[in-house]
Parts: C-alpha cells; sequence; structure tokens
C-alpha cells in the first residue's frame, strides 16, 4: 500500500530489496497472516482555526467508528481546543494497527506568507529524505494550494476549504484534475446557506466584510454569495479590508468595528461575518454597534461565532466534513483507492446554531419554523 502511494522518490531506492523480502515473507508464512503496512499521515494546516480542529475531530471519530483507529477524544479527554494538540493527542492515544498519526508531521502555515513557503519546503525535504509519509490532509485553501503545488504522488486529501473550483485547487466538483488529489467540497453551500437566511430575516441590504485580494474573495466564497444575493434581490454593502491574512488580530477587530460602525450608517438590514482571525473578547467588542442596531448577523465560520456572541450560523458542519473525510482514507487504505477516483462532494442537511442571548438583545423572537431548523442554541 505504502509504495503504491509513496513519494517516487522513495519508491525507485526501496522497490527491489521490499520485493525479495516480500517474496522471503509469503513463503514463510500464510497469506492472511501477512500485516499491511499502517498508514502513515500528515496533516497541514493554513492556520489556527477552530473549524480545524472540528474536522480533525470528525476525523478521528469517523475512523474510530470505521475500527481504523481504537481511540477518539471525548470529553474527558485531555485535549485544548488547539488543533496542534489535538494531532498530538491522536498521535499518542489513538492506537490501532491501521493508521498512524505522525507525532512529528503536524505543520501549520500561520496564515503568514513567511511561514507558508517555509512549511512547503519542509513538506518537499520531508517527502524527498524521509519517505515516511503516506497521506497529506490539507486543511484550508493555503494549504491546499501549497502541497498539490508540490507536484509530489503522495495522496493529498484537502478539506476545510471555502471553495475549491474558484481557489482553482480542482477544475471541478466532480474530478479533482490530479491523480493523487481529493478535496472535500459542497458547491451549493453557502447559496443554500442565504437562501435560508433570507428566508427568515428577509434582509434587502447585506454588509460583508472581506480581503479583497484573489485569495481573499475565495476564502470568504464572494463569487457564491455574490451569485446567491443576486438571485435575491439583495443588495452587498462591502466594506473591504485585511481581515485574514493579518497577525495583528487587535488592527483586525479596529478594521472591523469601523465596517460595523459604517454599516449601522448605511442602514444595513444584516450583516454576513466573513472568516477573520479574531478572539471570542475582540469580537464581542466588534459587534456591540450592530446589536445596539437591532442588526442580525450570520457567521460564515460557525458555531464557534455564534457562541461568542454571533446571532446565528450553520452547525456542526466541520465535524460532518470530517466524518466525509474518514472515509476517504478508508478508501485509500482499505480499498487501494486512487484519490481521483474518490467522491468529492459532501451533502449535508442545513441545520442552524442560535445564540438566544444575542436574539433577545436585538428583539428577534425565532418563529416555530426557525427553531425547527435549529441543532444548537447557545445561552
Amino acid at each position: 500500500m505504502n509504495d503504491q502511494l509513496g513519494s517516487p522518490h522513495c519508491i525507485q531506492g526501496k522497490a527491489a530489496w521490499r520485493a525479495v523480502l516480500l517474496v522471503f515473507l509469503l513463503c514463510l508464512a500464510p497469506l492472511s497472516s501477512v500485516q499491511a503496512a499502517p498508514l502513515r499521515v500528515a496533516l497541514v494546516c493554513s492556520g489556527p482555526s477552530d473549524d480545524f480542529y472540528d474536522i480533525l475531530t470528525g476525523i478521528a471519530h469517523g475512523l474510530k467508528s470505521l475500527h481504523i483507529i481504537n481511540r477518539a477524544p471525548s470529553g474527558t479527554a485531555t485535549v485544548t481546543g488547539d488543533t496542534k494538540d489535538l494531532w498530538r493527542w491522536l498521535s499518542a492515544n489513538a492506537g490501532g494497527e491501521k493508521l498512524i498519526f505522525l507525532a512529528d508531521a503536524f505543520y501549520s502555515e500561520d496564515l503568514t506568507e513567511n511561514k507558508r513557503s517555509a512549511v512547503q519546503e519542509a513538506i518537499r525535504t520531508r517527502l524527498a529524505r524521509q519517505c515516511d509519509v503516506d497521506v497529506i490532509l490539507s486543511f484550508g485553501t493555503w494549504a491546499t494550494l501549497d502541497m498539490v503545488a508540490l507536484n509530489t504522488a503522495v495522496p493529498i486529501v484537502g478539506c476545510g476549504i471555502t471553495d475549491a473550483i474558484d481557489a482553482g485547487i480542482v477544475p471541478s466538483a466532480t474530478d479533482s484534475g490530479k491523480d493523487n488529489l481529493v478535496a472535500v467540497l459542497e458547491p451549493d453551500r453557502f447559496q443554500r446557506q442565504m437562501e435560508l437566511f433570507h428566508k427568515f430575516f428577509a434582509f434587502r441590504r447585506l454588509g460583508i466584510t472581506y480581503n479583497d485580494t484573489p485569495a481573499g474573495r475565495s476564502i470568504a466564497a464572494i463569487p457564491r454569495i455574490e451569485t446567491a444575493c443576486t438571485g435575491l434581490g439583495v443588495e452587498l454593502v462591502r466594506c473591504t479590508g485585511n481581515f485574514f491574512h493579518n497577525p495583528d488580530s487587535n488592527q483586525i477587530a479596529e478594521q472591523m468595528l469601523a465596517c460595523h460602525k459604517k454599516f449601522v450608517e448605511q442602514n444595513v438590514d444584516a450583516v454576513y461575518i466573513t472568516y477573520n482571525s479574531l478572539q471570542s473578547e475582540q469580537l464581542q467588542y466588534v459587534l456591540q454597534p450592530l446589536i445596539q442596531a437591532k442588526i442580525p448577523t450570520i457567521s460564515q465560520e460557525g458555531p464557534r461565532e455564534v457562541r461568542m456572541g454571533v446571532l446565528t450560523s450553520i452547525s456542526n458542519y466541520s465535524h460532518r466534513e470530517g466524518h466525509f473525510v474518514a472515509k476517504l482514507l478508508s478508501a485509500l487504505l482499505e480499498e487501494g483507492a486512487r484519490p481521483r477516483n474518490l467522491p468529492q462532494q459532501l451533502h449535508s442537511p442545513l441545520l442552524l446554531a442560535i445564540n438566544l442571548h444575542t436574539a433577545s438583545r436585538i428583539g428577534w423572537n425565532p418563529s416555530l419554523e426557525v427553531l425547527m431548523s435549529v441543532d444548537k442554541f447557545y445561552q
């Protein structure tokens, strides 16, 4: 399995002696007693994100349900909300003989250009010299673009990507375009999300903040949101800045606060909070003008921001994506599947998370129809 999936730099140097060893072992033991080598997995993240933590948690639980690993983190496990800490926990505690989370194979680009190139070079060097990675998990748009650019034969499973097609990672929802690549996507996710929110709030002017760069527009799914709003007859009121690839979270907060104050002056009916790097206190701080103006807010990221004060979002998408990725890893491991032949499209129900405290502060009383769509309430 590992020779078929591994780097070509490793395959040529090891093929001969492994072939001889395999023949020798087959002569000594029955076929049923030969143990397949475990799948050795590395993880590359675009940066810190609760979404990535939730995806990795979903992967672990999915792999456990498929009997590929023995343990997944539970409420009693000593794991923080940090993806790197969860990776360490899995490498030490997941168990099983089929898959290994390589302890020293967690890489983060930290949402910075310099770290991005350094991580890419580190992976390139490791694949060429150590030959110990059978599958690369890439979390986020940047990380997946960078792993694809390596032009390696090692399988890449990309997830946590806002829009893999718009980002140029894959050419279509049904074909990754590369034999070693599968990238999880849900092409109509943001359109369905916007249609659901509009059904409940009937907004006519939607405020939105994002980085007005090719990468920023892709990460915030701006083309998809524009299409959805055009179909709904909604006007987008834009405010751009450096909200994502910015190491200074205080600067992000001040820029977003200025945008939100501007939205109040422009009489928007709702505000869409796109992906950002704010911490809890900072997000609560920038939401205050909108809450005081009783403007409903919608999070692109998910329940984490709803817990921190955003009115609503889609619930548990990342966890469901993790379970989907676990099935992809199982197909690579147990079926010897080619990544390009695996399904990329995730179809998930749209369930809401709602912050009831924020709802009360803006005077919104959810209807029974809304409550029927809610998966998580936060007080």
